[in-house]
C-alpha cells in the first residue's frame, strides 16, 4: 500500500510552528525608498526638464527624513525633552517639504498626467 501523502518535511506541530529567522525590531525603522523607483517599471509619458533635479530634491528630503528619524529614536534624545522637540520639529518641517515639493513636482505636469 502507498503513503497517502508522502512529505519530506515534518508536519508543524503546536510546540514547534516553522518560522522565518530573521531578528525583531524593537524600534521604528528608519529606512526609506524613493517614491521615483516606484514606477521605473512604467514607461514615461512626459518627462519634465528638471525631473532629475526633482528626483535628487526627493531623494535629500527623503535622506534627511530618515536621518531624523533615527536621530529621533536615540536613547539621549528620548531622555531629553527639549532635544526630542527640537528633532520633532525639524522632522515635521521636513515632511512639510516633501509634501510642498510633492504639490509642486504634481502641478507642474501637464493637465492629462494629473491624477
Amino acid at each position: 500500500m502507498v503513503p497517502l501523502h508522502p512529505s519530506p518535511q515534518p508536519a508543524a506541530s503546536a510546540n514547534q510552528l516553522p518560522t522565518l529567522h530573521s531578528g525583531i525590531a524593537d524600534k521604528r525603522s528608519a529606512s526609506y525608498t524613493s517614491t521615483a523607483n516606484d514606477h521605473d517599471s512604467s514607461p514615461a509619458k512626459y518627462v519634465s526638464p528638471g525631473s532629475n533635479i526633482d528626483v535628487q530634491i526627493r531623494e535629500y528630503h527623503n535622506s534627511i527624513k530618515a536621518t531624523l528619524t533615527a536621530l529621533l529614536n536615540d536613547q539621549r534624545v528620548r531622555k531629553n525633552p527639549d532635544g526630542s522637540k527640537c528633532v520633532q520639529s525639524f522632522l515635521f518641517e521636513a515632511e512639510r517639504n516633501l509634501r510642498k515639493e510633492k504639490r509642486k513636482s504634481i502641478g507642474s505636469r501637464p493637465p492629462d498626467e494629473k491624477l
